[in-house]
């Protein structure tokens, strides 16, 4: 097949030119926040905290209909992930030490919570780089975004607990008495 045959190269200008679609209104910006420091954040603070500024995030970037969706399935993600991180690390891994149970618990609780919101924030993304440039007003999450971090910690923590004296229960056998 000789060079003429082939479609004709594109211009680079065109490569590189920005696609922008009637979505993509930045009149609806409300200082949104970094989508990747959102992912940074969520691996210390893990799911409940990490899911719920992404559905803060989603109105702010202008994907409203998005909100509620996000912080149901943050809710309904959180509770299925440390019950069954939970189960698996009493039934599955009863063999292995403490120490190395809850150090793989956490990091798989902690590489699913990064994995579950590098793929939510798609969109979110594609809305933060238009926020950049177009020079938008970006927030920070040392307010708000540290304040929600610490109450989704502490409500993790309960809810962690909560989960594993429930998992402990039904999947440990009771001691025979007498």
């Amino acid at each position: 097949m000789s060079r003429s045959d082939r479609s004709p190269m594109p211009d680079l200008d065109d490569l590189l030119r920005p696609v922008l679609s009637e979505d993509d209104d930045s009149g609806e910006l409300d200082r949104p926040w970094n989508p990747r420091m959102i992912l940074f954040w969520s691996f210390f603070v893990g799911p409940l905290a990490g899911g719920t500024l992404l559905a803060i995030n989603s109105r702010r970037l202008g994907l409203k209909d998005r909100f509620w969706p996000l912080l149901i399935g943050t809710i309904v993600g959180t509770l299925v992930l440390y019950a069954s991180v939970m189960s698996a690390m009493i039934t599955a891994f009863a063999d292995w030490d403490a120490d190395t149970r809850r150090t793989t618990g956490r990091m798989t609780i902690r590489a699913v919570t990064v994995l579950a919101g590098w793929l939510v924030s798609g969109p979110q993304r594609r809305r933060y780089r238009l926020a950049e440039a177009v020079d938008a007003p970006l927030g920070t999450l040392w307010g708000l975004g540290t304040l929600i971090c610490i109450v989704g910690f502490v409500i993790e923590l309960f809810l962690a607990v909560g989960i594993a004296a429930i998992v402990v229960k039904l999947l440990l056998p009771l001691p025979e008495a007498g």
